[in-house]
């Protein structure tokens, strides 16, 4: 019995080897595959780090490009195509007169550099990486034209519906689009310029300047008076009683003036002239166009069109102390009286990280610098001045306040659906100039006064009332220079300086 217990024992132990060498080699096919998997995500993880290198460096190469085309622009040496090798790329420039594009094939595009009257421009760059990888970027940005001197403020956008109601305006009133209708007793000292309308004088009105129309010009006022000349392209009718004009009337078409009206220069009339009136000059007839435009009209409304204000801080230049502006509408003051550091020569006040309504305060005190206000486009903006503003240097110190335009680019008011009309409060006292920038337009004020530039977006109907606006030239470089005047009154009146034509910031770019 013990001789086959150990027999079959040691049968036994021959199976269990068996199974030990066959769990060996499962193992061992097990740890195989498993080697097998690791290296094939390594070379994968490998392969797909070479492509991403690839395409990262197409890309780093296609803005190289499209950097290149934007550095030409701005050195003044713009051309329409280019290519780089180091980093290998090419690129393609459009420009456009129309709305703002949405991809390098739009019909309003043109392979042209910009010009005064281009609103965009947008560049297409392929970069190429030294594996072959590709990358394409096409980015937007407006074109921004300035005009040195440009008259700004309300004599230059009022969207055609600019009446005065027994006001008096300083400086002169640029009526940029449609007529100008005097119904009330005003008094505008300086000339008046209506580039694409009418003038109608129904009251006592006192234009202390001259009058330069594009179409007719029509006094029925009993009391009406133009210390300077008429030039109109249009009819010029002169019926009311006790009219005065102190220089010359020239039309290119009919005119007539009656025997009530006093004209102390010459009457010129392109066509027929039925004159009655007391004229110290000469009258002539028939001469076809003898009204010459000194700038033409052409001009005065392009350096008077919307100046389309952005909010970033690059925009308005060097020598800018930033500081933050209070969302929650707390004093400000300290903002014209801060010490200056590190250079700069003025202040900037960043309202643009507020998300509801902005109120810009101040309470009063000594203007020592001049100073920014930027509030963005989706916030209302309140301009509450509390208490006097004073200053003792000359000339007057300058407070910009910019209610951003909402869409840069295309020369027009753009207030953000919503967002309503903004406010303005002044005390009596207020020995600055200040410069109120708004597409959204302004609530009522009365009885205010107001010095320096008013620049706004009529919203439907006239707030000014009885306002007294004494217009004052405004600077800050690089982005704003307003004058009240439209042509220089020295002899030969010079025409208006060319204008400054310049880069926008990036509005939109995309890469594939």
């Amino acid at each position: 019995m013990l001789v086959i217990r150990d027999r079959i024992d040691r049968a036994r132990g021959s199976d269990e080897s068996g199974a030990v060498l066959i769990t060996a080699l499962v193992v061992f096919l097990v740890g195989f595959i498993i080697s097998i998997s690791i290296a094939g995500t390594v070379v994968f993880t490998i392969r797909a780090n070479a492509t991403n290198e690839g395409r990262g460096q197409a890309f780093i190469a296609a803005e190289s490009g499209r950097d290149a085309a934007m550095a030409a622009i701005a050195a003044g040496a713009c051309t329409v195509t280019g290519s780089g090798t180091d980093p290998a790329y090419t690129f393609a420039l459009k420009s456009t007169q129309g709305d703002q594009p949405t991809s390098f094939t739009d019909a309003g595009l043109t392979s042209t550099c910009p010009t005064a009257d281009s609103r965009f421009i947008v560049v297409e760059s392929t970069g190429t990486a030294p594996d072959g990888a590709t990358a394409t970027v096409t980015a937007t940005y407006p074109w921004q034209v300035f005009y040195p001197g440009q008259p700004g403020g309300t004599m230059a956008y009022f969207d055609g519906q600019f009446t005065a109601t027994q006001s008096s305006y300083a400086g002169d009133l640029v009526v940029r689009s449609g007529d100008y209708n005097c119904n009330s007793t005003s008094t505008i000292s300086g000339d008046l310029w209506l580039p694409t309308g009418t003038l109608y004088l129904s009251a006592d009105c006192t234009i202390d300047g001259s009058v330069y129309a594009r179409d007719g010009v029509y006094i029925t006022s009993a009391k009406a008076k133009v210390t300077g000349s008429i030039l109109a392209g249009g009819v010029v009718s002169i019926t009311g009683n006790n009219t005065t004009i102190g220089g010359d009337v020239i039309s290119n078409s009919s005119i007539t003036i009656n025997n009530k009206t006093s004209v102390g220069g010459n009457v010129k009339a392109g066509t027929t002239a039925a004159v009655t009136a007391t004229v110290a000059g000469t009258v002539t007839q028939g001469l076809g166009t003898p009204a010459v435009f000194d700038p033409d009209l052409d001009r005065v409304f392009k350096m008077t069109k919307w100046l389309d204000l952005p909010v970033d801080r690059a925009t308005y230049g060097s020598n800018v102390q930033w500081v933050l502006g209070p969302c929650n509408g707390s004093n400000i003051m300290s903002a014209a009286t801060m010490a200056l550091t590190g250079g700069a020569t003025r202040v900037g006040v960043d309202y643009t990280a507020c998300t509801g309504p902005v109120t810009v305060k101040l309470t009063g005190g000594p203007v020592q610098h001049d100073v920014l206000f930027l509030v963005p486009p989706t916030s209302k903006m309140s301009i509450a001045v509390t208490g006097s503003l004073t200053s003792l240097t000359m000339p007057q110190p300058q407070l910009f306040f910019i209610h951003g335009d909402a869409v840069l680019g295309n020369q027009q008011p753009d207030c953000v659906t919503g967002s309503s009309t903004d406010a303005l409060q002044l005390p009596s006292t207020v020995q600055a100039r200040m410069m109120l920038y708004t597409a959204c337009g302004l609530g009522s004020t009365n009885g205010m006064s107001f010095n320096g530039q008013f620049y706004a977006n009529y919203d439907g109907s006239a707030h000014w009332v009885h306002p007294s606006f004494t217009c004052q030239n405004m600077t800050w470089a690089p982005i704003l220079g307003l004058s009240c005047k439209v042509k220089d009154a020295a002899a030969n009146q010079p025409a208006p300086p060319p204008p400054v034509q310049q880069l926008g910031p990036l509005v939109t770019q995309r890469e594939r």
